[in-house]
């Protein structure tokens, strides 16, 4: 019975070793909520640092600074909130997460709030997530 016990201590402890500290959804919950309260305060150079590195080689800091600037001139987000969070092994030590998230925005040209729904996907990858952006 002892070896039974130690036997699955020692497969419990190995799975929990698998995965990297970070690629918690605690890490990820964190990551999304800076990312996004970066984006309603309209503070959108920080948002960079969060993006994955293949969208950093396809554009630099100021032109997605100005991309932000003219898509909230149509539509500003003023609220989001997590629904759910999937995340998926790609490869070793390679995590995908698909994010549902709500929330609200104000169209400044209608003068109107809408409700909004949306998914974002994140990347876990070297030692962080990182918003997946093509």
């Amino acid at each position: 019975m002892k070896i039974k016990s130690l036997i699955l201590l020692i497969f419990i402890s190995f799975l929990l070793s698998c995965q990297p500290k970070n690629s918690s959804e605690g890490r990820l919950r964190q990551r999304i909520n800076q990312y996004h309260e970066s984006i309603i305060k309209g503070e959108f150079g920080s948002t960079w640092d969060y993006l994955w590195h293949e969208a950093r080689q396809n554009r630099n800091r100021d032109e997605w600074t100005i991309f932000c600037k003219e898509s909230d001139l149509d539509s500003k987000p003023i609220e989001f909130q997590i629904k759910s969070i999937s995340i998926s092994k790609v490869k070793k030590h390679v995590f995908l997460a698909k994010v549902k998230l709500t929330g609200k925005n104000v169209l400044p040209k209608e003068n109107k709030i809408e409700y909004a729904e949306g998914e974002d996907e994140w990347v876990f990858e070297n030692g962080d997530w990182f918003r997946y952006i093509e």
